[in-house]
């Protein structure tokens, strides 16, 4: 299934956000890169973009890795609420609170098996965020979703979380 919208659609579906969030919404969207935590708490590279205004966004993020004997994916997704919190040194800090949810593939080969062992999963539960405008409109960016799932690793102090920093941009 391929979804093709038109610029009047994309219009008309912001305008009905605009709509719904307030008549002083002012759009922010974001673009950066940088490292997540999701392949064992080894950092891999990663890209993020988010959408909304100075009081709440929508923040997305994709990474990966692939060699020839295995690759993983992960994807997330996370809504803040956001504040301005102050300054530190010369540049703004702003935070946020909010939802998230995660979704990781991987696959693994070993030398003689014929086929790659494939597994996914996923996480959800609050997350949270601090940006630090070093030079404005640029951005230091740290984002943490902490994962609720499988109740047992959580008695076991064992949690999955997706922690990400970043580098971007807010346009």
């Amino acid at each position: 299934m391929t979804l093709i919208l038109t610029i009047s659609e994309v219009k008309y579906f912001l305008g009905i956000i605009f709509l719904l969030t307030g008549a002083t919404a002012q759009a922010v969207v974001e673009v950066g890169a940088g490292l997540n935590s999701a392949y064992s708490a080894r950092y891999i590279p990663s890209i993020n973009a988010g959408f909304g205004t100075k009081s709440w966004i929508i923040s997305g993020s994709a990474s990966g890795t692939r060699n020839a004997y295995y690759f993983h994916n992960t994807y997330s997704l996370t809504w803040f609420r956001t504040w301005n919190s102050g300054k530190f040194i010369w540049g703004d800090v702003t935070s946020g609170v909010g939802l998230g949810g995660f979704y990781i593939q991987r696959s693994f080969k070993d030398d003689g098996q014929p086929v790659a062992n494939k597994e996914s999963d996923g996480g959800g539960g609050p997350a949270f965020r601090v940006r630090w405008f070093v030079l404005d409109p640029a951005y230091l960016n740290i984002e943490a979703i902490l994962g609720l799932r499988e109740i047992s690793a959580h008695a076991a102090l064992n949690f999955q979380n997706l922690v990400s920093f970043s580098v971007g941009v807010e346009l």
